[in-house]
């Protein structure tokens, strides 16, 4: 009886200890994954960082300035980790300086210049903004919207916004080009139903 005790006590024993293999093998085998793919994205990091960031970057600091009238385009330091807005007078601004008007304009210049830099490698796709101009003061909506309108004619690119101001503003873009030739077209979305936009 007790030979048979510390068989039966031998064999949980075991199979204890094949549970717990399978289950270490399993974890070793899931933190090979991570540890392959976080190499890998650490791989594809460094390589845009060293190569691709540099060209987004300074084709962002050319849509800043078509975007501000050259007021400012940016600049990165050495080794692209911190970013500089460039005042007419070669005064480089560093982010926390930044007021919240033109942090903003930098935002949405480095995302059309990612998006651009994505549709050259890929097929080209349509660039979507969602009420990015909220927090841009009249003056500086109108000069994104001029800008998104010149970009418009290159790129196919959605503005949606729930902004009667913004409407309008757009409107007055529209007007101020020679109608044949402008790209900005409105919509308006009621009662789920899409319609060509008209000046009040």
């Amino acid at each position: 009886m007790s030979q048979m005790a510390k068989n039966e006590e031998s064999s949980r024993i075991l199979q204890k200890r094949q549970i717990r293999q399978a289950e270490l093998d399993q974890q070793v085998d899931r933190w090979l994954v991570y540890m392959f793919a976080e190499y890998m994205l650490g791989e594809a990091q460094a390589y845009y960082e060293r190569v691709r960031q540099p060209l987004v970057i300074r084709q962002a600091g050319t849509y800043l300035q078509r975007m501000t009238a050259g007021r400012y385009t940016l600049q990165a330091s050495f080794d692209g980790k911190q970013l500089y807005a460039v005042d007419e007078s070669q005064h480089r601004i560093p982010e926390k300086q930044w007021s919240s008007g033109l942090g903003d304009q930098i935002y949405l210049a480095i995302r059309i210049s990612l998006a651009a830099a994505f549709s050259k490698q890929l097929e080209p796709m349509p660039i979507i903004l969602d009420d990015i101009l909220v927090r841009f003061d009249e003056e500086r909506q109108k000069e994104a919207l001029r800008f998104l309108a010149e970009m418009g004619e290159k790129e196919q690119i959605f503005l949606f916004t729930c902004s009667q101001a913004t409407k309008e503003l757009a409107l007055a873009v529209q007007r101020e080009d020679t109608p044949k030739n402008t790209p900005i077209q409105l919509f308006e979305i009621e009662k789920g139903r899409i319609q060509s936009a008209v000046g009040e």
